[in-house]
């Protein structure tokens, strides 16, 4: 019943489509032939050129923002999944919020390795929003509040190592989660990449009680990060942070 829904839905929602279809090709083209004077005018800016990796429908000022597809937010249309159109040493910041997860296992390395290679000095790399599959499995065991629901059953657990994107309206093209993360698991990655220094932080997404989600920072050269500069990072994405204060903050491999 449920699918015979949905396909009556995409029938009469067609013509609508049609013009979705107009408005991204049109996208495509203003991001094709404005992206290079964007990128070029933020790498002279004092705070250099920052990368947004997978924004969605998010956009940061300040913030070359990239995505597979023309979403209202993209600067540029790109595969996220590597940096090969960017120079040795060109960006200060790359960022991603809910994106890491959705690359296949064999990505992840080369991405990394990538945001290293392009990094100036001391850039760094932004990433939060990972789901963190060792406070997820402990809130199931453990029977915890839910997200959804009273408990933390098996759809709370999908909620987060999986991904929802039936629910979204264009759930066609949405894609689930293809790796689940740990702290340990993360910290291989970074070291395999080259990069620095990383400190990971758990916490919990406005409105959730849990600290589900995983971040980290790691820099190129070796410069440690005081507590107080993470939250000052942090600072610009708070909006997706419960609360900053109860960031719990790790140091050392585990």
């Amino acid at each position: 019943m449920k699918l015979i829904k949905k396909t009556i839905k995409f029938i009469i929602g067609f013509p609508k489509r049609l013009s979705k279809c107009a408005i991204e090709t049109y996208r495509q083209l203003i991001c094709s032939l404005t992206w290079k004077r964007k990128a070029s005018e933020l790498a002279k800016s004092q705070s250099g050129l920052q990368l947004h990796l997978g924004c969605g429908d998010k956009h940061f000022n300040g913030m070359l923002n990239c995505e597979f597809r023309a979403t209202k937010a993209a600067d540029m249309i790109m595969d996220c999944g590597n940096l090969h159109r960017f120079k040795d040493d060109s960006v200060q910041v790359i960022f991603s919020h809910a994106f890491f997860e959705h690359l296949y296992k064999q990505q992840q390395i080369i991405l990394l390795r990538d945001c290293f290679r392009v990094l100036v000095s001391d850039g760094m790399v932004v990433f939060i929003g990972i789901p963190d599959f060792e406070v997820i499995a402990d809130a199931y065991l453990k029977k915890l509040k839910g997200v959804k629901g009273p408990v933390f059953d098996l759809e709370n657990v999908y909620r987060y190592s999986h991904g929802n994107p039936e629910m979204a309206y264009d759930f066609w093209l949405e894609q689930l989660h293809k790796s689940l993360f740990d702290k340990v698991y993360l910290w291989k990655l970074l070291k395999q990449a080259g990069l620095k220094n990383p400190v990971m932080f758990n916490y919990a997404y406005p409105g959730e009680d849990i600290p589900l989600n995983l971040g980290f920072i790691a820099t190129k050269d070796s410069k440690e990060l005081s507590d107080k500069e993470i939250k000052t990072i942090l600072e610009p994405y708070k909006g997706s942070i419960k609360n900053m204060d109860e960031l719990l903050i790790y140091r050392e491999q585990l």
